[in-house]
């Protein structure tokens, strides 16, 4: 099976090769059908397609950070039970969710975990 940027390289050479034809002639008479058959390879070959390779674009895990001073929150437990409502979803759409305090942080439902480093080496402000 020919991967479609090995079939639009053709397709672009083709049409190379079928100018360079013509001009080679000396002849600016070109048949309707072969001036037709040269924009409609030149269209489809400049066409600029995102989904070549699906895998190099497909994510494997998205990962969820919220942070907060405080577990006791209002903002942060308001999220959290927001994003925990229906935990199907997020395992059916590959979340990952870290709940991240100055001393401890949690990986989706389970247990709380003690780790200062996480706290301390965000990159971001918290807003509580």
């Amino acid at each position: 099976m020919l991967h479609y940027s090995t079939i639009r390289e053709r397709l672009q050479k083709v049409s190379i090769f079928i100018l360079t034809h013509l001009m080679n002639k000396g002849s600016c008479n070109i048949d309707r059908t072969t001036f037709i058959l040269v924009i409609i390879i030149s269209l489809i070959s400049s066409v600029e397609v995102f989904g070549q390779n699906v895998d190099d674009y497909k994510w494997k895990n998205r990962i969820i950070l919220i942070i907060s001073k405080n577990e006791d929150s209002e903002i942060f437990n308001k999220q959290i039970n927001t994003l925990e409502k229906d935990l199907q979803e997020l395992v059916e759409r590959k979340l990952i969710l870290f709940k991240i305090t100055p001393s401890k942080y949690q990986l989706n439902s389970n247990k709380w975990e003690t780790n200062t480093e996480l706290y301390t080496k965000r990159r971001f402000v918290c807003l509580n």
